[in-house]
């Protein structure tokens, strides 16, 4: 078995989705493991990691704009619960990512921000 960590520094531009996709993918086809699981930790609560669709155009800011302007909605579910990981497959050296899949993070703020995303590798 073998592991391999790395933290990933990604600067956003402010509210919206920042693709990472290559940025993992390099990284995860560098470390030599074959078949495995990497967990992505952001480490931040004002942005979330996300697996979306690459030509998904549908605006997520707006959606949760909607619901966090709703009072019911806002007592069930606090504005800062957030996806903050992620566990993918890897097979046979790379992610096992579907044909238009993409990673991405889900920045929350307005202000561009950097963005801390801790990336643990564990297989064979």
């Amino acid at each position: 078995m073998k592991q391999s960590q790395d933290v990933l520094i990604i600067r956003t531009h402010g509210e919206g989705n920042h693709n990472i996709t290559e940025e993992v993918t390099e990284w995860v086809e560098r470390q030599g493991i074959a078949e495995g699981l990497l967990t992505l930790f952001i480490q931040h609560i004002s942005a979330s990691l996300v697996v979306r669709e690459t030509a998904d155009r549908d605006d997520l800011h707006a959606f949760f704009r909607r619901l966090e302007g709703d009072d019911e909605f806002e007592v069930r579910n606090p504005p800062y619960i957030r996806n903050v990981h992620l566990a993918l497959p890897v097979r046979a050296g790379r992610l096992a990512l579907g044909a238009r899949q993409g990673l991405y993070v889900f920045e929350h703020r307005e202000t561009p921000h950097t963005r801390n995303i801790v990336l643990h590798l564990i297989g064979r």
